[in-house]
């Protein structure tokens, strides 16, 4: 008995001194209202770069310190509209995430998924054979960092692709693409603000006046790069 005693004894003594392991936690995340979040797509043959603001982004990251693996089981976002070649606008976009899965490195809070988003255009891309939703691949890389009491999410995801080309099918338009995320963990679903609404009028103005400044700055750079080859 005493033999078995001490035995127990050891055991429940090495369980108290084992380093206590980290579970895995989903960090649910909003706009950080602090600071502003951006949509860039760049035109890098045709020298265009149209940035516009995010609006909001609500989105759900699983990470797990001790398997070292991270993913987004959500994520929806919305995005002012972007001007596109030819002045066409986009219109707003709403971003959803349709996979994702990636590492975390416990030590210094950063994470790195492979992912593919669902992209849903308010106005009509057929001109440049989009058929609304569109889904395009990306890569997120980013840090869960603590300030205080706070936790804060900053992230990339980043990713390329083509547009066709009506005019010119065997000169697509390449494009790349970066969203900059600013985020804050909330701490219970309650704490989550509602989500902001704007009114804007960008769709419109873009598309009419677009077409007729940036579509014609447009037409004569892609002139100019048709000689120089």
């Amino acid at each position: 008995m005493k033999l078995r005693n001490t035995l127990l004894a050891g055991a429940i003594a090495a369980i108290l001194a084992a380093p206590a392991f980290a579970q895995s936690e989903t960090l649910n995340a909003y706009e950080n209202a602090d600071v502003d979040s951006s949509f860039d797509l760049r035109f890098d043959g045709l020298g265009i770069n149209t940035t516009s603001r995010v609006i909001y982004t609500r989105f759900n990251l699983d990470i797990d310190p001790t398997e070292g693996t991270a993913g987004f089981s959500s994520y929806v976002q919305e995005v002012e509209p972007l001007v596109l070649p030819l002045g066409i606008s986009t219109g707003r976009l709403m971003i959803e995430i349709i996979s994702s899965e990636g590492t975390y490195n416990r030590n210094f809070g950063t994470f790195e998924t492979n992912d593919v988003y669902r992209i849903t255009f308010e106005n009509d891309l057929s001109f440049f054979g989009f058929e609304s939703p569109v889904e395009f691949p990306a890569v997120s890389t980013g840090t869960v960092r603590n300030v205080g009491d706070e936790r804060f999410i900053d992230m990339n995801w980043e990713g390329q692709g083509q547009f066709e080309n009506a005019d010119n099918p065997s000169e697509p338009f390449e494009y790349n693409y970066t969203c900059s995320v600013n985020t804050v963990v909330a701490n219970d679903l309650a704490s989550i603000p509602p989500i902001p609404t704007t009114q804007s009028c960008a769709s419109g103005v873009l598309g009419i006046f677009g077409f007729a400044t940036f579509g014609m700055g447009f037409m004569g750079m892609k002139r100019t790069v048709r000689r120089r080859r």
